[in-house]
């Protein structure tokens, strides 16, 4: 034992000075399938002389790591300095990646040993010499066949040495390798890339530069605009070289790509370097992607022409709508109006109906053209998207208070409001159509009907024009129902003869306003936390005591000017409130990792990374998109997810869960909606357990039967 442990210590001795030889110092990282060190190319540094830092990534047997474009899946390592000790670095380089395909996907990584470089300078020139410290913290993900993340915080202590021969590190050569995998600039004379159809067209011309033979690879750094397993085509000609790329299904909309072209033979003008780096503006030429996309309930792309089945479901979707409980409260409010004046000139009543087409026509163009220009600065929203601001929230509910209380008869609109409504549009009861119209088209959003997905989401894919028509076609087949009633004088036998039954009709329907009411402060209490429904309570009962005294003040014997002042101040008062309820700070939306439901069902909270782990695992997944403003998912929770049959298929231990809450604003959520070819919420989607198969995208409106049919069909 003393001789075994005498060469122990004598073995750790020179361990030792081998590493003091070194110079430098530097931590390594070292997990079943990966090594992670900080490295430098030197073993001592002198000010002013610039040297590389490499994060060094050696995957192990048959796994990979990824490039900073990682592909179809995957994510790219993620390298943040948090101690440089005045060192200037630039910034990070990588070296071309390699080709690595899985199933039907296709990701760019590492399945070798490399180096992400920077060239690092020491600016400030020192007298003596010392040590410098460098701290980086590193995000990774390593792959085989199961993917597994890893983060942690890696060191290199570096000598700095005034005067001295500065001798290579045991990493040079090595770091050299990569440094000549390291894409080049060259320069063009003729550099444009455009979309026609399916295809990505790339010209690319050189008076000075030969183009390479043998094969060629391009790797975009752009992600979402090619199809990264789809062959690539090169044409080379006396004139230069063309790439036709074949275009991503869910493509993105940049104004500039860019990635690296790799020559196996070598690009002549730079001496033989394999990979050079070309950007160019992006130009698309005639409708985008050539093609609209309609999609089913099982997520397959079925690529035709704009056709009239598009604007029929925009239509039929529409006629749903009025059926939708958000829409439920203004369309009793609609009938209870028919049945006052369906007894009277029907020349008027038709006149009054098509205004209120007129006011859901403009809340539909409205909302189209907020879209339209919204998307066209990359921004990804949806159907929906205005119920994410809470300033939104707690102006619909103090509107929906405003007319539950007129019902409940605390004030009537006639000499103040209505009076001012009605000369703005020539007639009071024109401009209660219009908006009552215009308040129908808002109150639709948090709902979405069956056919209404495939329009909307071919809406947000077109031209403005589409756009606006498949919109219209939405406001048309919502107004239809009142349409019809007001020209078919056969109908209105059917309405009961007004009468003192419609007092107690008005106080019966303000419930279902005062439900809404409290469905969008529960609402508003998910965006800004206790904090905010605090004071959105008090902003409400001082709404509440304004529109009291303002009834007061409406039948008492005042003199006009004093009925004036108080009515301002009755506005004043009810401004401050909205102002009140949405002042203050927003509440924090850190989300949990996981958390179970109601009905007992674990769910973990979605991420891309999380998909994209699942699926390279070969795990079903299933995804559950919602938001609290949506009511749609809210029933689609009661009525299917609380169902034995469903809860026995979702915790079988098969399927992984992920919930996506779109409640706030979400990117990442919001593209990966479009994804699928969707805008908006409820979407439910499975991804089998086989990745050569299509995700399954379930019906909007969900019963247990649909569900079971559905997700049995998707696993067998």
């Amino acid at each position: 034992m003393s001789k075994l442990s005498c060469k122990s210590i004598f073995f750790l001795i020179i361990l030792s000075l081998a590493s003091g030889v070194a110079g430098a110092q530097s931590e390594l990282i070292k997990e079943e399938n990966i090594e992670l060190e900080l490295v430098s190319d030197r073993q001592a540094i002198k000010a002013m002389e610039p040297f590389w830092i490499g994060l060094r990534l050696k995957p192990g047997e048959r796994a990979h790591v990824y490039w900073k474009n990682p592909g179809d899946s995957g994510m790219a390592p993620k390298l943040v300095w948090k101690t440089l000790s005045g060192l200037k670095v630039d910034e990070v380089l990588w070296p071309f990646p390699d080709r690595i395909p899985f199933g039907h996907l296709v990701n760019y990584g590492y399945a070798r040993q490399t180096f992400l470089l920077t060239k690092a300078n020491l600016p400030v020139e020192l007298s003596e010499s010392r040590q410098i410290s460098i701290v980086a913290h590193v995000e990774w993900i390593v792959c085989i066949e199961e993917c597994v993340p890893g983060e942690g915080d890696l060191s290199l202590e570096l000598p700095v040495e005034p005067n001295g021969d500065f001798q290579p590190s045991r990493w040079a050569a090595p770091m050299q390798e990569e440094r000549e995998k390291l894409p080049l600039d060259m320069n063009w004379s003729h550099n444009s890339a455009k979309i026609e159809g399916e295809n990505l067209i790339w010209d690319l011309q050189s008076d000075t530069q030969s183009i390479p033979t043998g094969n060629l690879f391009f790797f975009p750094i752009t992600r979402q605009v090619i199809e990264n397993a789809a062959p690539q085509k090169f044409e080379i000609s006396d004139k230069g070289l063309r790439l036709i790329l074949k275009t991503s299904r869910n493509r993105q909309k940049p104004a500039e790509i860019s990635g690296i072209l790799l020559a196996n033979n070598g690009w002549p003008a730079t001496d033989g370097a394999k990979a050079v780096h070309i950007t160019s503006k992006l130009e698309v030429t005639g409708f985008d992607n050539g093609e609209a996309q309609s999609w089913d309930f099982e997520g397959n792309s079925k690529e035709q022409n704009f056709s009239w089945f598009i604007l029929l479901s925009a239509f039929l979707g529409g006629i749903i709508l009025n059926f939708m409980p958000c829409v439920f409260p203004v369309l009793s409010i609609k009938v209870l109006h028919f049945s006052e004046k369906a007894k009277e000139d029907t020349s008027m009543i038709r006149f009054e109906s098509m205004i209120f087409t007129i006011g859901v026509l403009f809340g539909f163009w409205l909302l189209a053209l907020l879209l339209m220009m919204i998307k066209h600065f990359g921004v990804s929203l949806g159907w929906g998207f205005q119920l994410q601001y809470p300033e939104f929230i707690s102006a619909l509910i103090f509107v929906l208070l405003f007319m539950a209380l007129n019902l409940f008869g605390a004030f009537e609109v006639g000499s103040g409001l209505q009076n001012l409504a009605g000369k703005v549009s020539g007639k009071r009861e024109s401009a209660r159509a219009f908006f009552n119209g215009l308040l129908v088209t808002l109150l639709a959003t948090p709902c979405t009907a069956p056919f209404m997905g495939i329009a909307i989401a071919v809406a947000l894919t077109q031209s403005s024009i589409v756009a606006f028509l498949i919109f219209s076609m939405l406001g048309l087949g919502m107004a239809f129902p009142y349409l019809l009633l007001s020209w078919l004088p056969f109908l209105h036998s059917m309405l009961p003869r007004p009468g003192s039954w419609m007092v107690h009709f008005k106080h019966l329907m303000a419930l279902p306003l005062l439900g809404t009411v409290f469905w969008l402060v529960w609402v508003f209490e998910k965006q800004r936390g206790i904090e905010g429904l605090n004071r959105l309570i008090i902003a409400t009962c001082l709404f509440v005591v304004g529109i009291f005294v303002y009834g007061k003040v409406q039948y008492a014997i005042l003199g006009k000017l004093v009925k004036r002042i108080m009515l301002l101040l009755v506005i004043v008062l009810c401004a401050g409130a909205y102002v009140f309820s949405i002042s203050g700070n927003t509440a924090s939306q850190t989300k949990l990792e996981a958390s179970t439901d109601d009905y007992g069902l674990y769910w973990e909270t979605f991420s891309p990374e999380r998909l994209r782990k699942y699926q390279l695992e070969g795990r079903s997944v299933f995804l559950d998109f919602t938001a609290s403003w949506c009511i749609t998912c809210q029933v689609n929770k009661v009525l299917t997810f609380s169902s034995a049959q469903v809860q026995k298929r979702l915790s079988s231990g098969d399927v992984v869960l992920l919930r996506a809450d779109w409640t706030n604003k979400d990117p990442e959520i919001a593209k990966q909606i479009e994804s699928y070819g969707r805008s908006g919420v409820p979407l439910n989607v499975l991804h089998p357990k086989d990745p050569s198969k299509k995700p399954v995208i379930f019906p909007a409106l969900l019963s247990p039967g649909i569900f079971v049919e559905i997700f049995d069909k998707a696993q067998s």
